[in-house]
């Protein structure tokens, strides 16, 4: 009877499941769609999505064969982004400018979960569910005087650097992605959006029990704190909660699958290398380690990898930290076995510097600039360089804090 009730709902579902869901064309915002495109502007212009060869069109291409059946508006052109964050999100804007994150990426195991997180994300903009949320809100002024106190709210109790960046996209003026990112389109739409994104998924020929795979690996990540934006929006719908309403929406047998993909694999080793970096330009040197872990046991041994590894263990706590980030940016070196590959240098001089070495952190400052090298921040590494041959005090840095960027796709380049 399960898998009646499961071909009953497709049966029922599919002929009306991609037309728009606002009745006249002068009924729909066009306001908030012209938002929606100059928001998606400012993000790209301000460097929050990066253009990873290759990843960008794949993305594109599976999102078109998703939604080729659909009816979507003109003033919506459905656009698929790579946002540079290391958490495991997405959102759309009511353009139709959809935001996958690295960290997101890196996460997933198959394609099929990304065709998912694809096609939820553009039942958002095909279905107007921004006009449909905005509705609901007493009032638009609401909605944007919460945005920066939610992300306090929903990120600030738990310690966490993500609320001041919410914060930041709030202040910049984008409001509609800062608030999709937070609250998404409320319980009953993001709801929705699941659910349909299950039948894409059918009419793509893909397996809908990816849907629920794919928010099975996200959950380990909802953590008790984003309870406190449940609380405050009082309609973004916990993690849990989507899983048991697809649970019982598809009434099919969906195993958990842990797998990897063998054609998703080499797109997964570059998300949790990029995550890692990125998590270290945070500050957040847990999740950075966690990410190389990560990353290490898919890949094996990396040299970037161990970089970025011995650079969060240089700002570490543990007893042994400062001698295990040494091994690493040794490891590095070795792994690389490129004399252009400089950055452990630096990072190895960094420790020194921790260690209050100064003869072994100009030697090693000096192998990282040596020739002339383009390295990142040669300019702040050479004052460094200088500031200790004069004998004057040079505190350890965070490569975050001098905006070094460290490159899944080209290690001593800047981003």
């Amino acid at each position: 009877m399960g898998a009646l009730k499961f071909w009953m709902s497709v049966a029922t579902l599919t002929a009306g499941l991609c037309l728009p869901l606002v009745a006249a064309a002068d009924e729909i915002n066009r306001e908030l769609v012209k938002e929606g495109r100059a928001e998606a502007e400012i993000i790209w212009r301000r460097g929050f999505t990066q253009d990873v060869p290759g990843l960008s069109d794949t993305l594109q291409t599976r999102l078109a064969r998703l939604v080729g059946a659909c009816e979507v508006d003109p003033a919506v052109t459905l656009k698929v982004r790579v946002f540079r964050s290391p958490m495991p999100n997405a959102f759309c804007l009511p353009d139709g400018s959809i935001f996958l994150f690295q960290g997101l990426l890196a996460k997933l195991n198959s394609w099929e979960q990304v065709d998912f997180v694809l096609a939820h994300e553009a039942r958002h903009a095909i279905g107007w569910h921004a006009q449909k949320r905005l509705a609901q809100a007493k009032s638009r002024v609401a909605i944007y005087q919460v945005l920066s106190l939610g992300a306090t709210i929903a990120l600030g109790t738990s310690g966490s650097s993500n609320a001041g960046f919410y914060d930041m996209l709030a202040q910049l003026g984008l409001g509609l992605a800062t608030s999709s990112m937070i609250s998404g389109y409320g319980r009953e739409l993001e709801s929705e959006a699941d659910r349909d994104g299950c039948q894409m998924l059918r009419q793509a020929g893909r397996d809908p029990c990816a849907s629920l795979s794919a928010l099975r690996l996200i959950i380990p990540e909802e953590k008790e704190e984003s309870k406190l934006a449940n609380v405050f929006w009082g309609s973004h719908p916990l993690l849990r909660e989507r899983i048991a309403d697809l649970e019982e929406f598809l009434a099919a047998d969906c195993p958990t699958d842990t797998l990897i993909a063998a054609d998703y694999r080499s797109c997964k080793e570059l998300m949790l290398l990029d995550s890692a970096s990125l998590w270290l330009e945070h500050k957040d040197y847990e999740e950075t380690l966690k990410a190389c872990e990560s990353h290490q046991r898919l890949a094996g041994p990396h040299p970037l990898a161990t970089t970025v590894r011995g650079f969060a263990l240089v700002h570490a706590t543990g007893p042994d930290s400062l001698m295990m980030a040494e091994r690493n940016f040794r490891q590095a070196l070795a792994l690389a076995n490129d004399a252009g590959f400089r950055l452990p240098w630096r990072g190895l001089a960094e420790a020194a510097i921790v260690r209050a070495d100064t003869v072994a952190a100009v030697a090693y400052y000096e192998q990282y600039l040596a020739e002339g090298a383009q390295v990142p921040n040669r300019r702040a590494c050479q004052r460094r360089l200088q500031a200790l041959r004069e004998g004057r005090t040079v505190f350890g840095t965070d490569p975050a804090d001098d905006k070094t960027r460290l490159k899944a796709d080209g290690p001593g380049e800047d981003f």
